[in-house]
Formats: structure tokens, sequence, C-alpha cells
């Protein structure tokens, strides 16, 4: 199930949103604020209307394996899902159908999926393979060669671009950021390192609104702060939780601030997934 919270006061709005009988990886609002989309452990993506509380059509279906990571488009026409089956699926929001053929490429699962600000580049990171691909959202052609990352091999987790698609961020398993020009395909400076050695798995990234910023969640417990434009921490660690931090978002109006919003889960069998805009 999904629930949604006030933010201004933190109460519960409504009573959960149901539909989903197995555990709900991903979470995500239309850039309009009037619909949730989700993905689930059973591969289906779910769509509820947030102001009546009602699963919108039905079940968008094709994964394989469980969606671990959704994403709308800009205008909110289009939702991309990322599954444990290696693809990316695009869907139409107005009648749930499938747009074009599954985005292929990678080897192993995807855990983050990103379109870039203008709505035209996909990029999703591989597990196995470390890699960073792009599709033309338009026609699902995959963009250039695949982007490899300084830290090689290592598996990527949340992408996400920056607010003017200039640039492009992934956590992975090694427990840094890495960098990429959107424009060359070019690595941006060293990966951001600071998080716990051993113990970290960078689950999820964001930045600020006005770009300045990026926050990194990740299995050591704390979100982190960086400059975008130096790769510098800012400040000390975000702390709080007392599990895997799994998820992290800015307000709208937030500039060089803490994140909004983070999500948390105990324990973990396979890699926890993400949910940044209500909670699973």
């Amino acid at each position: 199930m999904v629930q949604v919270w006030d933010a201004s006061t933190g109460q519960p709005i409504g009573q959960p949103l149901t539909g989903n009988v197995l555990p709900v990886y991903a979470v995500v609002f239309s850039p309009d604020g009037k619909t949730i989309a989700a993905g689930g452990s059973d591969g289906t993506v779910r769509l509820w209307e947030v102001s009546a509380a009602k699963p919108v059509g039905q079940p968008l279906t094709g994964h394989t394996d469980a969606a671990d990571a959704v994403a709308f488009s800009p205008d909110g026409k289009a939702i991309a899902s990322a599954g444990i089956d290696g693809t990316v699926r695009l869907w139409e929001v107005s009648t749930g159908k499938p747009i074009g053929h599954p985005l292929t490429g990678h080897d192993d699962s995807l855990f983050g999926v990103a379109f870039s600000p203008d709505g035209k580049t996909i990029a999703a990171g591989g597990l196995r393979d470390g890699m960073l691909r792009l599709w033309d959202a338009s026609t699902g052609q995959p963009i250039g060669q695949p982007l490899a990352g300084t830290n090689a091999y290592a598996s990527l987790f949340g992408v996400a671009f920056s607010p003017d698609g200039k640039m492009i961020a992934a956590g992975d398993r090694a427990g840094t950021v890495q960098l990429w020009d959107a424009s060359t395909g070019k690595g941006v400076g060293q990966p951001l390192t600071g998080h716990n050695g051993s113990a970290s798995i960078i689950r999820w990234v964001a930045f600020s609104p006005d770009g300045k910023t990026i926050a990194s969640a990740d299995f050591d417990n704390t979100v982190r702060l960086w400059e975008a434009s130096t790769g510098k921490p800012i400040g000390q660690p975000l702390t709080g939780h007392t599990g895997s931090v799994n998820g992290v978002a800015f307000s709208p109006t937030a500039r060089r601030s803490p994140p909004q919003a983070t999500t948390q889960r105990y324990g973990c069998g396979r890699p926890p997934r993400a949910s940044r805009s209500a909670s699973r």
C-alpha cells in the first residue's frame, strides 16, 4: 500500500492507497501532483488519483520481475519504469498503453530511471555492468555508447539529471556519487566520496531545484550534501535514521538546504528500493 501525508502538518491524508498485494518498491508524484505511480514487487506499475484516492485504470504490466523505479516525464504524459528484468518500459498515462518496445541494453537489474528535464532523454544505470545508458524518449533508440563511470564496474543505483539537463548523477555500490556531462557523456571530476566505505551503497541521488546541491541517500544511515560545481561536501552528514536510507528529495522551493524528505527501510535481503514522494 501507499500512504500520503500532509507536508505542512505531518498528518496522514485519507486512507492508504491499496491495490498492491505485494511490497511497493518505488513511488512518485506526477508533475501536477494529481497522480501517484507506484512500482511493485509483482512487476506492475499502478496509478492512483490523489484527490479521490482511487486507482486509475488497470495495473501497467510487462515487467517479468519487480518494478524497482518509476519516473514521470516532465509533461506528465508518460511514465518510465525500470525493473529487475533489466528493461526500461514506457507507458502512456492517459491510456495505460505501452509506448514502443522495452528499452534494452543492460544485462541485469535496474534500480533507477530518470527523464531529462526536457523529456527527450531517458537514463538508467546497470547493476552488473556499472554503465549508464541513455535512450531517445520519442524513438526508444540508444543515444551513443554506454557511459562508463570513474568507478569501473561499480553497480549503479539511483539516477538524476540536473535541473538544466547538463549533468547526470548516479549513486553506486562503492558508496560514491558519479557525475557525467550529459552532452558529451564524459565523466565530470572524481566520484564524490565520504559515505561510510564498506557499509555504503548510495541508493538514491537528487539535485536541488537550483541545481547547486546534490543529496545522496546511503545504506550507512545518512544523507550527505555536495556542491554540484566542485564536488565538495557541504556540512556534516544528515543523521537520524537507524537503518538504510533508500530515498531522498528536495522540496520544490528548496535551495541550498537539507532535503525535505527521506525514506528508510530496516534490514535488507536484496537491495532496498526508493520511495521519494510518498511512503510504502
